[in-house]
């Protein structure tokens, strides 16, 4: 506030009554002491909401940062589980590229046999026909 509630005119005064000793102030000193009590009550009270405010802010990045401080941890895991399957896939890809190579071998037994027997059979059944 820019009034001042200074002395102006004399006032305030002393006033002494009896052995009791009060000041007395102007009316417009009164209101402007009114006006400054009212203001600084306002921000005694804004101050009391924005400690507690600041307190919730406070509690809520205390909750966020361990929440993060989780979150990271289980990414982590995460991403050591990904590079483990990932490794046991290649370890799968070439089990199955040797897989696929006696499939292929087994195959090629399997057909030689058929033809091999086939062919017995033939010799057999011409030895026997010829005969």
């Amino acid at each position: 506030m820019s009034k001042s509630s200074s002395a102006q005119n004399g006032w305030p005064r002393k006033v002494q009554i009896g052995s009791d000793t009060a000041v007395a102030f102007s009316y417009p000193q009164v209101r402007t002491i009114n006006l400054i009590k009212v203001e600084l009550d306002h921000l005694r009270n804004m101050r009391i909401y924005d400690s507690t405010e600041l307190h919730t802010y406070e509690l809520l990045n205390q909750n966020m940062t361990e929440q993060l401080s989780l979150k990271s941890s289980q990414l982590s895991d995460q991403s050591q589980q990904v590079t483990i399957y990932r490794d046991l896939a290649t370890s799968y890809e070439g089990q199955n590229r040797k897989y696929q190579v006696q499939v292929a071998r087994l195959k090629n037994q399997r057909t030689i046999l058929g033809y091999s027997v086939v062919g017995l059979a033939a010799v057999i059944a011409g030895m026997v026909y010829f005969k």
